[in-house]
């Protein structure tokens, strides 16, 4: 799959596979309890972008907000002002997010891609992300870079928690440095 910066479109995602490192499906883990606006715990991101997707994108509700928008294709989203999205609708789903940078970078992370040509251009796909179908975001995998398995791998060991190999001081990349799953 292309990372963000490529010279993606639309089309060429959706025909392309993945080959990130550290996947970690949560498909037959995620629960669908929820309290309040898509804060429940046990909630997916995608599950909890999914809930905001459906409250803010419909007119009728109280918690419209034309900051964030499915195309009309309904197969990816568009923010179209990230600073209302910060401030007032990512507190409501995501309490932790208090950052667009990080909030992209968690896109990112649940292999959404940014769509850089075309009509699509700007705007952010996963094929199983789609506005009338949202049963298939369950199905989503979160990707953990080999980094992003050391930095955890590492912190685990500092608090003494069961993670790995932890703190071995090398800065290697082989699997001694991966938290077991």
């Amino acid at each position: 799959m292309r990372r963000r910066g490529s010279n993606a479109s639309l089309a060429s995602l959706t025909s392309s596979g993945t080959g990130a490192t550290g996947i970690i499906s949560l498909a037959s883990t995620a629960s669908t309890t929820a309290t309040g606006a898509g804060g429940g715990t046990g909630r997916t991101f995608p599950e909890k972008m999914m809930d905001l997707m459906s409250q803010t994108t419909d007119p009728t509700l109280p918690t419209y907000s034309p900051c964030v928008n499915w195309l009309p294709h309904g197969k990816s989203f568009i923010i179209s002002d990230p600073d209302t999205l910060v401030n007032t609708i990512l507190p409501r789903y995501f309490p932790k997010s208090s950052k667009f940078k990080s909030f992209t970078r968690k896109l990112y992370r649940w292999g959404f891609r940014q769509i850089s040509k075309g009509p699509d251009s700007g705007s952010y796909y996963h094929e199983l992300f789609q506005r009338d179908h949202p049963e298939l975001c369950v199905k989503m995998s979160v990707h953990y870079s080999d980094k992003e398995l050391r930095t955890q791998a590492d912190n685990a060991a500092r608090r003494g928690g069961a993670g790995g190999a932890g703190a071995s001081g090398g800065g290697g990349s082989g699997t001694a440095d991966r938290p077991q799953r």
